[in-house]
């Protein structure tokens, strides 16, 4: 784990990500206090946390787009430059009448924050193939550090400061962490020959957006690995979906408990992964990633329901810190298998398109869960959601990581992608790194690998693209 922090470009990218999520945590429980204060109304108060969820459901995928696109360093610079600017009309909110601005930050911070995926996409430029899982390790400990940190900060901070004093906090973290970015050094990227990161001219943006966001979605669906590792994650999600919903309710149904109880167990989540990343890194070298998230996914279904059938405070709180250790091994195991089996000209795309899946995950079992839990009772849905964590670990059990030392494929499969438009100039302008042709109906043909074989696995191995006919 030393090692991989000694890395300088990397302990740069992950130092500055932690003070901006700490920054973040710090307004984002702010926020709703000031809200709920200022109006007495939940309504206006969970609309404000929509207004904060909906960015990720309708444009995480498109943002990989961008990331995949654009200069990864220069995009987090930007961003942190552009999120310290959006944030600042939070400075004048001082009573009803500008209530709006509130909604209008939430939303705005929510939808660019989406573009800090490329932190993610770039990850694996900074750090050898085999320290991967160590380096997404520490970054779980950085969020639930700043889990841990931010809230309490916050009440102290809005006791003292007020919304003004806590937004211009935020505004320094943001800028802290773009400095930080702007000081990595990226190294080039070794020999990986890249299907779709050169598009043939299109009449227009919004068609060349529509072309390499459907080239992404085509790598998943075409990769068994993917496709399986994307089912996984959309059921984890659902069983995620109905904890955010209901465990306020359990606490004060099962536990007779209110606001102090629910800070109580939360804190012991956020040590538990604090605990957990740290173990997790340690041994980090040693661990397979299909096995961390088949074992993180049974040991997470097994603890739910026993946590939602034994209502004992004392019991509960353990329970949930131990559950740290499985719930970061899921989450650092899914990241990794993606970042290692997917092409670096396909992360943003990808990893967007999975922020996407979650978050409709999210919403459906919110939705499920708000209309069961007061049909049914609210332990049963619980323990359906700890029976779905078990089915997801059974399912992740078939996962099967592609072998670095596969070959390249000798045979493609072509992409087909319409484009119906009337001419498409420059045609002779075709990467030298990639077969492109246009067909007489006017159709963009991209040769990639067979989907039963890793697309570009690793950062150092050449991949091999055998050109359409």
């Amino acid at each position: 784990m030393l090692t991989t922090l000694r890395r300088r470009n990397f302990a740069l990218l992950w130092a500055g990500g932690f003070v901006s999520l700490t920054g973040n945590w710090t307004l984002f429980i702010a926020l709703p206090i000031y809200v709920y204060n200022l109006t007495g109304s939940t309504l206006v108060t969970g609309s404000m946390f929509m207004a904060r969820f909906l960015p990720s459901f309708l444009v995480s995928s498109v943002a990989g787009v961008y990331v995949d696109r654009w200069d990864r360093r220069r995009t987090l610079v930007t961003t942190n430059a552009i999120l310290a600017v959006i944030i600042t009309p939070l400075l004048v909110v001082r009573s009803g009448s500008t209530l709006w601005l509130v909604y209008f930050v939430a939303f705005a911070e929510s939808t660019v924050s989406l573009f800090l995926g490329a932190e993610g996409a770039l990850l694996p430029r900074l750090v050898p193939h085999d320290e991967l899982v160590t380096a997404n390790s520490l970054y779980a400990v950085s969020q639930n550090v700043a889990r841990l940190v931010g809230p309490a900060i916050a009440g102290v901070l809005m006791a003292t400061l007020g919304l003004a004093g806590i937004t211009t906090i935020d505004v320094a973290s943001y800028v802290v962490a773009g400095a930080m970015a702007a000081a990595v050094q990226v190294p080039p990227s070794q020999g990986e020959t890249v299907a779709g990161s050169h598009v043939a001219p299109v009449p227009s943006a919004l068609t060349r957006v529509w072309v390499e966001w459907r080239a992404g979605l085509q790598v998943v669906r075409r990769d068994e690995l993917l496709s399986r590792l994307f089912v996984i994650w959309g059921l984890a999600a659902l069983a995620e979906g109905a904890f955010e919903v209901l465990v306020v309710p359990w606490i004060h149904v099962s536990l007779h408990g209110g606001a102090k109880d629910f800070g109580w167990l939360m804190s012991a989540q956020a040590i538990g992964g604090i605990v957990g990343g740290l173990s997790i890194g340690w041994a980090g070298r040693h661990l397979r990633p299909p096995q961390m998230i088949a074992g993180s996914m049974l040991a997470v279904g097994i603890a739910d329901i026993a946590i939602w059938n034994t209502p004992h405070l004392l019991f509960d709180l353990v329970v949930i810190a131990v559950l740290g250790l499985p719930a970061i091994g899921f989450t650092v195991g899914t990241t990794t298998l993606m970042q290692r089996n997917v092409v670096d000209a396909f992360r943003g795309r990808v990893g967007g398109a999975l922020g996407t899946t979650w978050s409709a995950s999210i919403l459906l079992a919110m939705a499920a869960a708000s209309l069961l839990g007061g049909a049914v009772s609210v332990v049963a849905v619980l323990n359906a959601s700890g029976v779905l964590a078990l089915i997801t670990g059974f399912a992740a059990l078939r996962l099967r990581e592609h072998r670095r030392d596969d070959p390249p494929t000798p045979e493609a499969e072509t992409i087909r992608v319409e484009h119906d438009h009337e001419e498409m100039s420059d045609r002779a302008e075709m990467s030298s790194r990639l077969d492109l042709k246009v067909d007489r109906r006017k159709r963009l043909t991209v040769a990639l690998p067979a989907a039963s074989k890793a697309i570009c696995v690793n950062a150092g191995e050449k991949c091999s693209l055998t050109p359409s006919e």
